[in-house]
């Protein structure tokens, strides 16, 4: 059985055959992959579960009589970390792959990690690079044209949540009752941190900022030293349950103190290591369950697809056909790169925002080209350096509009993609897990 990257390496092949000795393009896919130094671990590892999808979006193009017909495009993976200590990998990545590589990427897509897109968006801003990037990230400060002229999200932004979690005090009438933020030391933390104040301000509710650092027992500590009641926390989901046991030896949990947790999979709080738990913080499943008892989680849902299932995409596929497809392209990946049996494998719906980033960046290539060859120009021409070019494209994808895997794909003047509106979802811990208790709204 031949791997999956080499099937893919035949294809890529072929139709470079097939369309003859055209101009290669490259987009430089930056996600997270499995490590085995422990120096670059990282809580996001699911970059072979998306890349699939990418690969599916250049094969479709590359297929295509009417986008990009006189280039070929191809796709060149890079590691990009997500938290701060695999941060560099990302500026590695470009550094390796866009000044010292033989490739000619004309843009990226990814990364999937805030920290990690807003340090690729500092970077490429500079004139001396001057590249677009397509990434995968709810962060707020993305939004900033100042600082990030070039950088475009297929996600909807993480905000949202503040908004529920201000309407949550409101209708309960919480506002006698301080609030302490448990934030990392981060700067998607800072962002949400600014928006939530903005909106506190005014309301009558006081608050105070605990930062993290990634110091549990520390910010257990300020809780204490403060007057709060309410705890708003957004930190990783591992710490969360370190922190959660924690708290419970010192009695920091409901009715002491209300809990609510941002951005929440509820899967971090049914998949626990309780033989870790048990070793380091004497925590087993009955004792957390009572840390989390009446605590608060949000969620967000939305239906991206705000036409009918049937629909035909930008790829000519329904999304039944579509899913059918990238559910292959993710077996025979992980087969092949990493021996992972194909029942094993999965898709990530991340990989949706991945597939629709690449049609993003393509159509946008696409109606550049048309514009350039006006003036008998071309994107083979295209060299690092060039922001007037750059720019020309970052225009041309803020025109885009189309039917893709994750739902209409059209944006705002700043970048953030438009979202039909969503719901987030509110849930109370009891028992052994999570309640459903109320949606909430959420318009873009």
């Amino acid at each position: 059985m031949i791997p999956g990257p080499l099937l893919l390496l035949v294809f890529c092949t072929l139709v470079s055959l097939s369309r003859g000795s055209r101009c290669t393009l490259s987009i430089l896919s930056v996600l997270p992959y499995p490590d085995q130094n422990p120096e670059f671990s990282s809580s996001y590892t699911d970059g072979p579960d998306i890349i699939p999808a990418g690969y599916l979006a250049i094969e479709m193009i590359n297929n295509r009589s009417d986008i990009l017909s006189d280039y070929q495009l191809e796709l060149v993976e890079a590691r990009g970390g997500c938290g701060m200590d695999t941060l560099t990998l990302s500026e590695k990545a470009i550094v390796q792959n866009v000044f010292r590589g033989e490739k000619h990427v004309i843009g990226i897509v990814g990364p999937r990690c805030y920290n990690s897109a807003e340090r690729v968006g500092q970077l490429i801003a500079k004139d001396a690079i001057a590249l677009v990037n397509v990434h995968m990230c709810g962060s707020p400060n993305l939004g900033t044209l100042s600082v990030y002229p070039y950088s475009t999200s297929t996600t909807p932004c993480i905000i949202r949540f503040v908004d529920a979690y201000v309407a949550l005090i409101i209708h309960n009438q919480w506002k006698q009752a301080p609030v302490a933020f448990l934030f990392e030391d981060e700067e998607l933390s800072y962002s949400i941190l600014t928006y939530l104040t903005e909106k506190l301000n005014g309301s009558g509710v006081a608050y105070s900022s605990i930062v993290t650092d990634n110091y549990i027992h520390g910010a257990l500590t300020g809780l204490e030293a403060s007057s709060a009641r309410l705890v708003l926390v957004n930190i990783d989901g591992i710490l969360t349950q370190k922190l959660m046991c924690l708290a419970l030896t010192r009695n920091a949990i409901y009715p002491k103190y209300h809990w609510t947790f941002l951005r929440t999979k509820l899967n971090e709080f049914t998949d626990v290591d309780f033989l870790y738990m048990g070793v380091r913080y004497s925590c087993n499943s009955k004792a957390f369950s009572l840390a989390l008892n009446n605590s608060i989680a949000f969620n967000f849902s939305y239906n991206p697809r705000n036409s009918a299932i049937t629909d035909r995409g930008i790829s000519g596929l329904t999304y039944a056909e579509y899913v059918e497809k990238y559910t292959k392209a993710v077996q025979r990946y992980n087969s092949g790169m990493y021996g992972t049996p194909a029942k094993f494998a999965s898709i990530n719906k991340l990989g949706n925002a991945f597939h629709d980033s690449i049609w993003v960046l393509a159509l946008a290539l696409n109606a550049t080209d048309t514009k350039l060859k006006r003036v008998n120009q071309s994107l083979c021409e295209y060299g690092y350096g060039q922001p007037h070019l750059t720019k020309l494209i970052q225009e041309e994808i803020l025109g885009v509009r189309f039917l893709g895997a994750g739902g209409e794909v059209n944006y705002k003047y700043n970048g953030t993609r438009r979202f039909p509106p969503g719901i987030v979802n509110l849930w109370m811990y009891q028992g052994i897990g999570p309640k459903a208790l109320s949606r909430h709204l959420a318009i873009d």
